[in-house]
């Protein structure tokens, strides 16, 4: 993603992430994760990413995982965006989880992902 210095900044602070702004403030890090870190997490961080352009969002640092290595990149991320099944699996941790029913839904997502960054 670029950063647009043209759109005033969110006024979120993102204390787990290590990408930067131009200005040095950090981004908001978005974690997908699916079974094997490869087809769902791609499909969610797509979906992720038009419904964060729906909600005026489009500097943030995804990256995607696999159950077995999320648990040790949810530490540096603010969201982490799975099924209900895998959150379960990924157990606690500091990110918000969102758990997603429908992959495809954009509606879905801008709804709960909206929630998530109402609760930061």
């Amino acid at each position: 993603m670029f950063c647009d210095t043209s759109r005033p900044r969110t006024p979120w602070r993102y204390p787990h992430s290590n990408a930067l702004r131009k200005d040095g403030t950090r981004l908001m890090k978005i974690l997908a994760v699916c079974g094997m870190g490869i087809g769902s997490s791609m499909l969610l961080r797509m979906n992720a990413e038009k419904a964060l352009k729906r909600l005026g969002l489009t500097d943030v640092d995804f990256d995607i995982a696999d159950i077995g290595s999320a648990r040790g990149q949810a530490a540096t991320a603010d969201i982490v965006i799975t099924s209900k099944e895998l959150a379960e699996q990924l157990g606690p941790v500091k990110a918000k989880v969102v758990t997603i029913t429908n992959y495809v839904s954009i509606d879905e997502m801008v709804t709960k992902l909206r929630a998530a960054l109402e609760a930061k």
